[in-house]
Parts: structure tokens; sequence; C-alpha cells
């Protein structure tokens, strides 16, 4: 199962959506959201409403970025974990590649969250960060325009079968990450058409 190119802006989206959704090993909300309650609340009149003042805090604020940090490298030591063993002769690569997938996404996630409560998006931190890396090695290898990137991707007809599996029976798409939630045009036989008239696909 493939990605099709999956954004830093689609993990944060669905990052943001899951956080006070997720629960713990005892079925418990794990992050419940946190709201910081202003002089004209209700809720101290017990009146039951918020006031004007009142604010919703970041998703995951319940959390400190020290707690944070060590979800990270919690699950950096379960990856290392899995590594060790197949430096001892437990797993080979093979057998343990799997697991390894699965760890170092929970890494991802959890970094992105992290990203989160810094109140930075790790997306563009990652292009800037590796274009300041580049230029101050003298390589001219950067990250750059996503539309420029897509043009090298062939339309063979696996990507094609992609883009059909991704349509919706109401007509829209199913989580293109380059569409952005727009409906899409349908009027075109090429797959390429379906997409909405911004998504970055339309113009390869």
């Amino acid at each position: 199962m493939g990605t099709f190119g999956l954004t830093f802006d689609a993990l944060r989206a669905a990052n943001l959506k899951r956080i006070p959704l997720f629960k713990n090993g005892k079925g418990e909300i794990a992050h419940p959201p946190i709201v910081e309650h202003g002089e004209d609340c209700g809720l101290a009149s017990l009146a039951n409403r918020c006031g004007d003042s009142c604010k919703q805090l970041t998703v995951g604020s319940d959390w400190s970025l020290g707690e944070w940090v060590t979800a990270v490298t919690g699950e950096l030591g379960e990856l290392a974990n899995l590594i060790k063993k197949v430096r001892r002769g437990d797993l080979k690569l093979d057998d343990a590649r799997p697991e390894l997938a699965k760890e170092l996404a929970d890494v991802a996630c959890y970094l992105d969250i992290l990203a989160l409560q810094c109140g930075v998006d790790l997306g563009d931190a990652v292009v800037n960060k590796f274009n300041e890396v580049s230029k101050r090695i003298g390589v001219d290898v950067m990250l750059g325009d996503p539309v420029a990137a897509l043009a090298t991707i062939p339309r063979s007809a696996e990507l094609i079968e992609v883009l059909r599996n991704m349509r919706t029976q109401s007509g829209g798409w199913d989580n293109c990450p380059f569409c952005r939630g727009e409906y899409p045009v349908l009027d075109g036989k090429d797959p390429f058409e379906w997409h909405g008239p911004n998504c970055l696909l339309r113009s390869v």
C-alpha cells in the first residue's frame, strides 16, 4: 500500500484530529482538550458555558514539552531495541523490517506532535534545514517546489490505477495529499483531470 506522497501537512492534520480521541490502555481519553478560562467564563458561576475570553489550548497541551520528548525517545528506544536484536543475531533484518517500519512511523508521528507543541511547522523546518545544510557543504541538492517534484512522476499504469482507486462514490477524493479537500473536475478521461482545479497533480 503506497502513500502516494504523504505530506507533513497531512500528518499534522491527522494528528490534530486523532490526539483528542486517543485512548490509553484502559480505554480512557488520554489527551482531553484543555480550556483556559477567562474572567467572564460562565463556568465560574455555574452557568455551564464559556465566555468570550476563554480559549482552547493547543491540542495535546495537557502534556508538557518534556513529556512529549519522552514519548519520542520512548519510540526511539523501542526502535533501538529491535536493531540491537538484529545486531545480536536474534532476528534477521528482513524478519524485523515490518516492526522496524512501525517503530519508525511512531517516531515520525510523535515528532510531529512535539513540533506542534513547540509551534513549529515540521515540513517547513525540514525544508529550510535541509537547504541550509546543502548550501553550507556546497551541494546543489535542495528541497524545492512540490510542483516541480511532481513533474518527475511518470504517468504509469500503476499510478493511474492509484488515482482511480482514490475516487469515492460521492465523486470526491478519499485523501489526495494535493487536492486539499477540493471537489474534483470529472469531465476529462485522464485521471489527472479528476482532481480539484487547484490540485498540484493537475499541473503535472
